[in-house]
């Protein structure tokens, strides 16, 4: 359920007696909303296709739309010189930890990229693993 403009500031209006219905919408659209932006290193290669977030130990498999999965495959192509080099993206995306099957399973959960802001070639210092500094 969804509400617009209008039936949410009727809502706020007409106070106590509607405190309840609007408590369920005001939830209910927070659960629609944008999903939250991570920052991390993407990879892509043969079998693989992860993210691993800024600050984590955790990497992630990749699900998205063929669109977003395009963009990701022609973007590490394009601007990497290695195989399996990862690249620094700032996305918007919702996770889960339910293992995926096939390559997925071996990850600790799925990233569901639902848009990317940011694609880089170079990673913030605080986003490079400790290992590779």
């Amino acid at each position: 359920m969804r509400l617009n403009d209008k039936e949410l500031l009727s809502c706020l209006v007409n106070g106590m007696k509607r405190a309840l219905f609007c408590s369920i919408a005001v939830v209910a659209a927070s659960a629609i909303a944008s999903p939250p932006e991570w920052e991390g290193l993407y990879t892509y290669g043969h079998e693989v296709n992860s993210f691993h977030p800024c600050g984590s130990r955790q990497e992630y498999w990749v699900s998205t739309s063929p669109a977003i999965n395009r963009q990701l495959r022609d973007f590490v192509t394009q601007h990497t010189s290695e195989i399996y080099q990862p690249v620094y993206l700032r996305l918007r995306g919702r996770l889960s930890m339910e293992k995926g099957d096939g390559f997925a399973a071996d990850y600790d959960g799925l990233m569901n990229i639902q848009d990317v802001i940011t694609f880089s070639e170079y990673a913030p210092v605080h986003c490079i693993p400790q290992e590779s500094q």
